[in-house]
């Protein structure tokens, strides 16, 4: 935008300031000038000249700042300036910068003089910002005078507001005037006001409606119908609907289907498109799309731009029902996981932590691929005298949640991890004693009600292993032995194998473990949630059996 000489000279007095002033020991502004608008090496000049008796900067100047500086830095001195400069040609870019700065009173500003002048598009816009504004009172006139000018979209928005503010029979003349004046994408909010009102059907019928023309939104809401009906088929088609019609978080769920589907390339197009598109959103400040681009960033495994968007989220007024907790420095297990109030609330911060202590980042426990670094979300199951925690892609497989209904959640692709290895380990008399160490479940951990509170037991306790319940902790100096029709041992020259129902744990052998384990005639089954995934040495060893669930058995060879 071409800005005249004394705007110029303005901002020129304010950024000068701003970084030193007379330290900088300035040129005469003369100078400065002469400077500015001389043509280097015979290219070009910082400021080029324009009609008018104006000036703008060169291109690459421009674009330079726009990509090494956040929009929300523009001091006000450049937006007075920019409001007092503006033409019709310029105004939307200047709006759409506002937006992102979220300055949503300089974008009021500029769409207020096209709605006074009539336009439609300029009520419902300035409307749009004066929500953001908290002047929700001012917002709902300007819709309704869009409304009365013939525009849909007015109605859609003043039925939103009444929806907000409880008035559901005002929300829904809204929307059905939105819907008869065309507007499809009014159905989805108008099922759910119907939903809210006790009319069930009611509401499904307008999803449906709506999802046969295509309407992101009612295809979503009325994949979520489907499902509590039980009609898997039916949902899977409503929630393509909702994501090939452009949906974020129906994307990142279909996502999800995906790969329990085993078809991990197509769920990485639709994470990359809706984060795209959620990401595009939020820069303007839409607080909802800024908290589903978190999740996405998060679902690709890149934690810190997942922690950028929450953040910002947060800011703009978005709350997420769920919060991310750290574990303690240097403890084992995982470092971050995604957790519900009600889960928080039942367990406590600091049996949380101890959790966490026994939970391992394997692999999801719905769709069955890696966890990686992303944050899991946490699933309890309540089977009302104890409980199952399990991990999940948070979002793309499942939310965080303490599930205590009658009805559980069938889990498909449900393979725990484990983990093992072989050591040598000094008993109480200081007897080295060969073992075989293994952390039976990485992605599971158990949970009991003990009167009315929840504690942890781990992921070796006996309400998971029958085979744990003649073992004892660590810390006892009798070792009990497992009865010899428990388990199958295989032994060999370069491994160590057990079988317990139908699960099987091995770990290769050094020649002194070995020449230990037939000179014992037997080694030690230590189970523990303290061994990791990639854990390997003498300190990880020592973590392992150190952890406050491990339990050991001496196994015979015969």
């Amino acid at each position: 935008m071409a800005s005249p000489a004394d705007s110029i000279e303005r901002l020129h007095e304010h950024y000068l300031d701003a970084y030193g002033g007379p330290a900088l020991r300035p040129e005469p502004l003369q100078k400065a000038w002469e400077w500015a608008s001389a043509i280097v090496l015979g290219v070009t000049s910082p400021l080029i000249p324009a009609t008018g008796q104006r000036w703008r900067p060169f291109d690459y100047l421009v674009s330079d700042v726009a990509r090494n500086n956040d929009p929300k830095t523009i001091p006000d001195l450049v937006w007075h300036e920019a409001l007092s400069l503006v033409d019709e040609k310029r105004r939307d870019v200047v709006m759409l910068v506002a937006q992102a700065a979220r300055r949503y009173d300089i974008a009021a500003t500029l769409w207020r003089t096209e709605a006074t002048q009539g336009n439609p598009d300029g009520m419902i816009n300035l409307g749009a910002m004066l929500v953001r504004l908290g002047q929700t009172d001012e917002a709902a006139q300007w819709f309704e005078k869009a409304a009365d000018c013939g525009d849909p979209m007015g109605a859609h928005n003043a039925g939103v507001l009444a929806q907000e503010n409880g008035e559901l029979e005002s929300a829904q003349a809204w929307f059905q005037r939105a819907i008869d004046a065309g507007l499809e994408q009014s159905r989805a909010p108008l099922g759910l006001v119907l939903e809210r009102l006790g009319d069930e059907d009611g509401a499904a019928a307008q999803w449906r409606i709506g999802s046969e023309h295509g309407d992101a939104a009612s295809a979503f809401s009325y994949s979520h119908w489907l499902r509590s009906k039980w009609e898997s088929d039916e949902a899977l088609a409503a929630l393509r609907v909702a994501a090939d019609a452009g949906l974020p978080i129906a994307m990142l769920s279909y996502a999800g289907t995906l790969l329990i589907r085993q078809d991990p390339e197509s769920a990485n197009d639709y994470l990359v498109r809706a984060y795209d598109l959620a990401v595009r959103e939020a820069r303007l400040g839409d607080a909802v799309q800024a908290g589903i681009a978190g999740l996405i960033a998060n679902a690709i495994q890149d934690t810190d731009g997942a922690t950028h968007w929450w953040e910002l989220a947060q800011a703009d007024g978005y709350s997420a029902p769920w919060q991310i907790i750290h574990g303690h420095e240097g403890a084992l297990g995982l470092s971050r996981i995604a957790i519900d109030d009600t889960t928080l609330a039942k367990l406590g911060p600091e049996e949380v932590q101890l959790l966490m202590s026994t939970l391992w980042a394997g692999d999801c426990f719905d769709c069955g691929f890696p966890l990686g670094e992303s944050i899991p979300a946490l699933q309890v199951t309540d089977d009302y005298t104890g409980g199952r925690a399990n991990l999940y892609h948070l979002a793309v497989c499942r939310y965080p949640r303490w599930n205590d209904s009658a009805l559980q959640e069938f889990t498909r692709n449900a393979g725990l991890n484990w983990r093992s290895h072989s050591a040598a380990v000094p008993d109480h008399d200081g007897v080295l004693r060969p073992a075989l160490i293994v952390n039976p479940r990485l992605e599971q951990s158990s949970l009991t009600l003990d009167g009315d509170t929840w504690r942890m037991v781990g992921s070796a306790d006996p309400w998971n292993h029958a085979l744990s319940s003649g073992a004892a902790p660590l810390w006892k100096a009798q070792i009990p032995t497992v009865a010899p029709d428990r388990l199958a041992v295989h032994f060999s020259s370069t491994e160590i194998a057990v079988r317990y129902a139908v699960e099987v744990w091995s770990a290769g052998l050094t020649p002194m473990l070995r020449a230990l384990i037939q000179q014992q005639a037997g080694f030690l089954l230590i189970m523990t949630s303290g061994l990791g995934p990639d854990e390997d040495g003498v300190e990880a060893v020592r973590m392992a059996i150190e952890s406050f669930d491990a339990v050991q058995v001496w196994v015979p060879l015969e």
